[in-house]
């Protein structure tokens, strides 16, 4: 099944003032990618607009809390002013965010996110139980890792395990990049989406046929956003690049009813487009 990751511009937030206004249009966006299980959220520098410069450090950092299962978040991220109103922020409820239990519930080979520390020159990690458990690889302290249960006798162990192994969703990762076109270099410029009022419409036969054929070869697809000011022809423009070398500019919403859409709308729309596509082409 083909993976999707997005990219959004560090302008997203630039319509928001306050603190608490910025927070919950990132939990919209948090929710948006969970519920279509995206893979990575790419933040670019948008080199068309100005915006407040700890924008996409506020993005990162309550993206990741969200991301994050509740029993490992007050060990994992500090009392800062960022992280303010992240109490009073809908939950993920993803499949990876179990709750705390008693050991004596636990399953050899159940999984759990878990977060690393060091105890007298043994690597312990915290996966929501009653005590914590014995890791057999040696990880840095902080990290937040996937733990599969190994045994149970005598001491609870178990080991690392990459979610790329697995079936079902674990969550999303968030990372920078210094620019748009820096992160379109990272792909073919037919295995990610360009969204743009000015692109061809996502109902047409012949865009349809041609995602169609190259989607089901593409491991993770991704589907890149603009700004609340600017499109993606303007911000690649302003970093000297054309978007006419991309063949997938697609306007997902022809006939809106709106002057315009919103980022985080455009982003819950096009997912929820893309995801019924993707379960119709691709095979299991």
């Amino acid at each position: 099944m083909t993976n999707i990751s997005i990219g959004i511009p560090d302008s997203f937030l630039m319509e928001s003032q306050s603190l608490l206004d910025k927070s919950i249009k990132i939990a919209q966006l948090a929710r948006a990618c969970s519920i279509f299980r995206v893979k990575n959220i790419f933040i670019y520098k948008d080199k068309s607009s100005k915006c407040d410069p700890q924008d996409a450090k506020i993005m990162k950092m309550i993206l990741e809390y969200l991301d994050t299962p509740p029993y490992l978040r007050k060990k994992l991220f500090p009392q800062v002013w960022i992280l303010k109103f992240a109490g009073m922020l809908p939950p993920i409820k993803s499949p990876h965010h179990k709750t705390k239990i008693s050991i004596r519930h636990l399953k050899i080979g159940d999984i759990r996110v878990g977060a690393v520390f060091k105890k007298d020159g043994n690597t312990y990690v915290d996966v929501g139980l009653d005590a914590p458990i014995r890791l057999n690889e040696k990880e840095p302290t902080g990290k937040k890792i996937l733990v599969k249960i190994n045994s149970k006798q005598y001491e609870i162990s178990g080991s690392e395990i990459n979610p790329d192994r697995l079936n079902g969703y674990w969550g999303y990762s968030v990372s920078f990049f210094r620019s748009l076109g820096e992160l379109l270099s990272t792909r073919k410029s037919d295995e990610l989406i360009l969204t743009s009022i000015n692109g061809r419409e996502i109902s047409k036969n012949d865009l349809l046929e041609s995602l169609k054929n190259k989607i089901g070869s593409i491991e993770d697809l991704l589907v890149v956003f603009g700004s609340p000011k600017n499109g993606l022809g303007k911000i690649i423009s302003s970093e000297g690049g054309n978007d006419s070398e991309y063949p997938f500019i697609v306007n997902m919403f022809p006939d809106q009813g709106t002057d315009t859409i919103r980022v985080e709308e455009a982003i819950l729309g096009s997912l929820a487009l893309l995801n019924n596509y993707i379960k119709l082409w691709c095979k299991p």
